[in-house]
């Protein structure tokens, strides 16, 4: 089992090239002291255009629990 880390997920739309894209951050990168949005992107993955948002986040749960995860270390979810 992993030590517990900050966990965020985000969840990219569809373009017309592109399926959705999810992308697993395990740690945050410090800047003056505040967690920011970018961070050490671990795995990501893209998913057929037809898949909803939440079967794109199911699919990622799926993926950190592969890895020795739970649902309860994730801190966040974005959708862009």
């Amino acid at each position: 089992m992993p030590d517990s880390k900050y966990i965020r997920i985000e969840i990219y739309a569809a373009d017309e090239n592109a399926g959705k894209t999810y992308k697993i951050f395990t740690s945050p990168s410090d800047e003056k002291g505040e967690k920011r949005l970018e961070g050490q992107c671990a795995w990501q993955n893209t998913l057929p255009k037809n898949y909803s948002d939440e079967e794109v986040l199911q699919e990622a749960i799926q993926h950190l629990r592969s890895e020795g995860y739970n649902k309860e270390d994730i801190q966040d979810v974005t959708y862009h």
